[in-house]
């Protein structure tokens, strides 16, 4: 791997470090990806960042299982 692949790699196991991060267990042990906006519906920033919430959305938890491929062909 060269110097610019080195860094991407080291880039994306920074970021993926922060993913890990959030990640919490509910009262069962399950892992919980929380705080997912659901969808991302057009409008101003108002709208933008108040979006409601919910743990365990699909739109957060299938960019985050293709982060743990992605990381597992780079460690």
């Amino acid at each position: 791997m060269g110097i610019a692949g080195e860094a991407a790699a080291a880039a994306a196991k920074k970021g993926y470090e922060g993913l890990i991060h959030v990640l919490e267990r509910d009262e069962r042990g399950r892992l919980v990806l929380p705080d997912i906006c659901i969808g991302t519906s057009a409008g101003d920033y108002e709208n933008y960042v108040t979006r409601p919430r919910v743990n365990n959305d699909l739109h957060g938890v299938g960019a985050f299982v293709m982060a743990c491929v992605e990381m597992q062909s780079i460690l």
